[in-house]
Parts: structure tokens; sequence; C-alpha cells
């Protein structure tokens, strides 16, 4: 059977508005739906790409155990003081120094500041404080995390966490009462590990601060005086290991220990 029609004619939804917007609206909005699926998909991707960059960059998820917390937490203070502490501006006064003469200051100065633990160890204290009262972390927990800050003596040094520098004394007396070289050989062990040379310090300016408080006759100060006089000067001579007898040094960090409980009670 064979059907001629000659003239079609569209089925109109609207009869009465005269404009075509609707129906080029309806072709051409799936186009762009579609085409905005595709831009939110390219923008997925390139987010996904660009951070990546930006996190290995800025090397974020680095650290991922307690090693790599102890390993990187020395370089922390310096990071600190360079992203985190506001350089300070000297004001410009003429006439006074050479230009070249007051960079030089003033960038010797800048270094000290970037090298200054002080700051960190202030908002370290802080935040492990602020844990402690929100009872996320409990009293021995925080003894040590916190970073010790006394003003009785000055070891020259940082004084890290205790976390970070525990076992480390108790490693060293046992390498150096158990030492086979010669001094030097020792000193430059000890000196590649930066928490093993803090702790040492720590406990050698400790120790010297409590003798100082505690004894009181002018004999007896003299006499300590001149112990830590020679230990000195066989550190400076690098002879400690032939002018003093190693082998028992774990007894006297014992009576040390005896002596350290005495005082805590």
């Amino acid at each position: 059977m064979r059907v001629n029609v000659n003239i079609y004619e569209w089925h109109e939804f609207f009869p009465q508005v005269k404009s075509n917007a609707g129906a080029i609206l309806a072709v051409w909005a799936p186009i762009i739906l579609v085409y905005f699926m595709d831009t939110q998909i390219w923008y997925s991707v390139f987010c996904t790409i660009f951070g990546g960059m930006c996190g290995i960059v800025h090397h974020l998820g680095e650290i991922r155990t307690m090693g790599m917390v102890r390993s990187r937490f020395c370089t922390l203070p310096e990071v600190f003081n360079a992203c985190l502490v506001p350089r300070s501006s000297p004001k410009e006064k003429k006439g006074i120094l050479p230009s070249f003469l007051e960079k030089k200051i003033f960038k010797d100065l800048g270094k000290s500041e970037r090298h200054d633990p002080t700051k960190f160890a202030l908002v370290w204290n802080q935040i492990i404080n602020s844990f402690r009262s929100e009872d996320l972390i409990s009293n021995r927990e925080m003894d040590l995390m916190t970073m010790p800050m006394s003003l009785e003596y000055r070891s020259g040094s940082i004084r890290w966490p205790l976390f970070l520098v525990a076992k480390k004394f108790s490693t060293a007396v046992d390498m150096a009462a158990n030492f086979t070289g010669n001094s030097a050989q020792l000193f430059q062990i000890i000196k590649k590990d930066n928490y093993m040379f803090c702790a040492i310090n720590d406990f050698y300016e400790l120790t010297k601060s409590i003798f100082r408080f505690l004894v009181i006759g002018d004999v007896e100060k003299r006499v300590i005086a001149a112990i830590f006089a020679e230990i000195k000067k066989s550190i400076q001579n690098s002879s400690l290991l032939v002018d003093f007898k190693m082998d028992h040094l774990p007894l006297l960090v014992d009576k040390f220990e005896r002596l350290a409980e005495i005082l805590h009670m």
C-alpha cells in the first residue's frame, strides 16, 4: 500500500508563541549539560594532578611513622622561625653605618633568629598543654612531649623533648664504657647523633648545676670545680678515654640516678 504525503506539518505545542527560543533551548540543553559534565570530569582530573604535584613539592604526607617524626623533628624550629615568625625589620638610620655593613649585620641577626628555638618551644609547649587540658594525652605523655625550658643554665644547644632523647644517654654511656678506639672517634660518633649529643650535654650541664647548688663548703667547691676543669681539659685535648677510667662510668651514672631520686622526694 502506498501513501503519498506531500505536506508535513510539525505539531505545535504552543501555537500562540511566535518565537522559537523554546525549541532552540530544547535542542541545545542536552549538549550544554554534556559539555558541563565533561568539564567537571576534566576539572577533577586537573585537581588530582595539580594536588599531587603540590603535595610532592611541599612534602605532604611524608612523615608517616614515629621514626620519621624523630628524624625530622630537629628541623621544626628552623622551619617554624622561617615560615611563621615575622622577621624583625630594623629602622633605617642614615649616616651611622655604611649600607653594606648594615646588611651584613642584619643578615647575621636574621640567621641567629632562624636558629633560635625559644619561640618554637613556647608554641610547642602551649600545644602540648592544650592537648592535656582537653584530656587527649596523659600527664606522663605531656612530660615526655614537653620541651624543657630552664633559665638556670644554658647548655648551648636545644633541649629536646624526652621522647626524642629517651635511651640516648644510656646508649652513650654503654658506648663510652666499652669503646676501644680513641676519644676523637668517640666524639665523632656521638656528634653524628644530634639527640645523643644534646642528651649528654644537658646531663653534663645539669650535673654542674646540681653540684653548684648542693655543695656549700669552699674547699668542696674548689674540688668540684677542679674535677670539671679536668673533664673540660680532657675533652678539649681529646684524651677523655685516656685520662679517665670509662669502664666505671655506668656505676657513676647509677649513683647520679639515686641522687636524682633523693632530690625528687
